[in-house]
């Protein structure tokens, strides 16, 4: 990785409702005796200088896995998380990922590092070889203006704002381990 790690803070995005899964916070999910969320942030401490949770309940149970910002508009959906934490970012640059893909591998922001400096785009995107992943990318902190001035316009599409900023997508099928989510109880059988 080219980025070092005092430039990249890391926000798991677990500011869902839940409703595929019943309600029940996925990201809090157990997983082989930890919470998904605490998978995400072991993997990817020792790539950034900080990991944030972008939550808006159970606000105890993630500060037991770490620092929680609660969005600012709760109920945007993920743009709002990403864009409150944008905001207040102390690094130039965020890694952005959901909290129900506790599979991630810390190749995915070495790789998106690596075509952020050779593009110089203001926000690059995973895709597992078939589909673009809209949660998880690498964007610079300061875009979070026109996240906020596409929310203002009524948009909440993550596939919208990634289109409109011209995000790079950056192809890694060997990594499609690490975009398993789970969104169903049967997912987790």
């Amino acid at each position: 990785m080219s980025l070092p790690p005092e430039s990249l803070t890391a926000l798991v995005l677990c500011g869902g409702a839940g409703r595929r899964m019943s309600g029940r916070d996925k990201p809090l999910l157990d997983l082989k005796g930890r919470p998904f969320v605490a998978w995400i942030a072991e993997s990817v401490k020792d790539r950034v200088s900080q990991v944030i949770i972008s939550a808006n309940r159970n606000l105890q149970a993630y500060l037991e896995v770490g620092e929680v910002l609660p969005d600012d508009g709760a109920g945007q959906g993920p743009l709002d998380g990403i864009a409150t934490c944008a905001r207040r970012c102390r690094t130039p640059f965020l890694f952005v990922c959901p909290g129900d893909a506790p599979h991630l591998d810390a190749a995915v922001i070495d790789r998106l590092a690596e075509a952020m400096e050779k593009t110089d785009a203001p926000v690059v995107v995973a895709s597992d070889g078939e589909q673009r992943q809209n949660l998880h990318l690498l964007m610079k902190s300061d875009e979070s203006a026109r996240i906020l001035s596409y929310l203002e316009s009524g948009r909440r599409s993550v596939s919208g704002w990634l289109d409109e900023v011209g995000a790079v997508v950056v192809e890694m099928p060997e990594l499609a381990g690490s975009f398993k989510d789970y969104d169903s109880s049967d997912d987790l059988a």
